[in-house]
């Protein structure tokens, strides 16, 4: 047998590592506003601890942004994209149903300024104007007042989440890896007992 002449370097696996997290990862997640919301309101009601919130949400979420998001495991900077289809009914009539479709292309910025606001970003709204990000829960609240002033319900609420997502650091990268593991062996076995 040979002797090896070159020795061990270990600097090798940080490189891959970095490599790792100089990457970027396209993640999307889409879900329905009005079932999450009936859910989070339950397992708040409940008095669960947070790691146990996160894994009651998982099912109602497809894809993997969702993951990052609730861990807080991206970087600060993110550009996100989001598309809202909503459903309303009216209260006097449920047969007179109404629909409307909007699309935010939100620039960089952390996640709470995307959820809650306070970011001096400008958006493009849909007369083709830019104006400041309000956040996402009000702009969410903006898009249903129209329908809900006029007596409507909002009964559907499609919402489709895509970012180009950096990890924070290595431990955060396998993090995600581990939690996205499993959260699919989770749904499987949640299949298979419906099937059942």
């Amino acid at each position: 047998m040979k002797k090896r002449n070159k020795k061990y370097n270990p600097n090798k696996l940080v490189n891959l590592y970095r490599n790792e997290l100089a990457k970027t990862y396209e993640l999307w997640s889409s879900f329905d506003d009005v079932e999450l919301t009936e859910a989070s309101n339950k397992l708040k009601a409940a008095g669960l601890s947070q790691k146990e919130s996160i894994e009651g949400m998982y099912e109602y979420f497809d894809g993997d942004l969702v993951v990052p998001i609730l861990w807080d495991l991206m970087v600060d900077d993110t550009a996100f994209f989001v598309g809202m289809d909503s459903y309303y009914y009216h209260k006097d009539d449920p047969t007179d149903i109404q629909s409307s479709a909007v699309q935010f292309d939100v620039p960089a910025m952390t996640y709470d300024q995307f959820k809650l606001g306070g970011s001096d970003k400008k958006v493009v709204d849909e007369h083709g104007f830019k104006r400041r990000w309000k956040g996402l829960e009000q702009e969410t609240d903006d898009v249903h007042k129209p329908f809900l002033d006029k007596g409507y319900k909002l009964f559907k609420c499609m919402c489709y989440m895509k970012a180009d997502v950096k990890f924070k650091d290595f431990q955060s990268y396998n993090k995600f890896k581990a939690e996205r593991v499993n959260r699919g062996m989770r749904r499987k076995y949640r299949l298979q007992e419906l099937a059942a």
